[in-house]
């Protein structure tokens, strides 16, 4: 029976080591709640640790944020294979998963779990190839523990298709400790909203509203990035906009043609078609049905270089704004730009 587990796993290994050398790694990102993923995992693991007399602990952070957006499915992908390695060379002791959360500078969040256990252990040289597809930390290893010597190379493709990553500290003998840290988004419905969890410099104050003529300032964004896109979502709509999000310069203009905005956020590097023709096209289709009507157009870019900021502004921009986003600078932005341009048509 174990033999037809250990050669199961195996090739489910092999298949899906396959299946990510193409590339090709699906990331589907849905609310979820930190907690209850990371204990569900641990569910499946703590018969096998206490088979073998191991105490088994999970320690989260009391503070986290943890109704979040990623994919957790991945996530408890990631974290199976840690503990089922921490379960599988520990044959006396304790494993331990501890989970933490920090703020990034987008605002958005990032998820730290260790997974520690008091095993085998590693020595400098080969804890530095453990994430090497194949890697056996010996032959002996293989034949008493079994596995393909690629689970660990798996969890790093899955983390880097996450933008997240791994790293490992061990000592030969005591023990390995596998942390990986995975970036998230905050999920904010009014009923569980956090506010206290993100950077000051995205909270706005109240007196400060984006308001018009008595209504929500309308935004069209346009943005590529996914988690961009998510992240934008959850802010520009807390801070009190009218928000439309579109996904390439094509896109926006479209959105602006059949109806109108009060600004309109560009990011100048987009595919499809890029931000500055996006703007260009976007303000000759004004001016054909009204020569004083001009939307005002922000880019974001992280591109700061003196010339190329002139060109943005030469295509149609009001302003420009630095990425990674400061909400607070971009809020401010937004009013002046809404509040100044006199060609700017209120949005119906």
């Amino acid at each position: 029976m174990r033999a037809g587990r250990n050669l199961l796993a195996v090739l489910n290994d092999l298949l899906d080591f396959a299946k990510f050398e193409t590339g090709n790694i699906p990331i589907d990102r849905r609310p979820f709640r930190i907690s209850e993923e990371i204990k569900n995992t641990c569910a499946l693991f703590e018969t096998r640790a206490a088979e073998k007399g191991l105490a088994f602990t999970i320690e989260l952070a009391p503070l986290m944020q943890d109704d979040v957006i990623g994919d957790s499915y991945r996530i408890n992908h990631v974290l199976s294979n840690l503990l089922d390695n921490a379960i599988k060379f520990t044959e006396r002791g304790a494993v331990t998963i501890r989970g933490n959360q920090t703020v990034r500078e987008d605002g958005g969040l990032a998820l730290t779990c260790a997974v520690v256990d008091t095993g085998i252990g590693l020595s400098p040289a080969q804890a530095a190839h453990i994430f090497e597809p194949f890697a056996q930390v010996d032959t002996s290893i293989s034949r008493t523990y079994g596995g393909s010597g690629l689970g660990l190379a798996i969890c790093r493709k899955l983390l880097k298709a996450m933008d997240g990553e791994i790293a490992v500290t061990s000592n030969l003998g005591s023990g390995s400790t596998f942390t990986i840290q995975v970036p998230l988004l905050a999920q904010l419905p009014e009923s569980s909203a956090r506010p206290d969890v993100l950077p000051a410099r995205d909270k706005i104050p109240a007196e400060a509203g984006p308001q018009r003529d008595g209504k929500s300032v309308r935004l069209l964004v346009a943005y590529d990035d996914a988690n961009m896109q998510i992240l934008i979502d959850i802010m520009l709509p807390r801070m009190g906009y009218d928000v439309t999000v579109v996904h390439d310069g094509t896109a926006a203009i479209a959105a602006a043609a059949i109806d109108t905005y009060d600004c309109i956020l560009m990011d100048m590097h987009m595919p499809v078609l890029d931000g500055p023709d996006a703007m260009r096209a976007i303000h000759a289709a004004e001016a054909t049905k009204d020569a004083l009507r001009r939307t005002p157009i922000i880019a974001l870019t992280a591109d700061l270089i003196p010339e190329h900021v002139a060109s943005f502004l030469a295509a149609g921009a009001e302003a420009v704004v630095a990425k990674p986003v400061d909400w607070s600078a971009l809020h401010a932005r937004i009013q002046q730009v809404t509040q100044t341009n006199p060609r700017a048509v209120r949005a119906s």
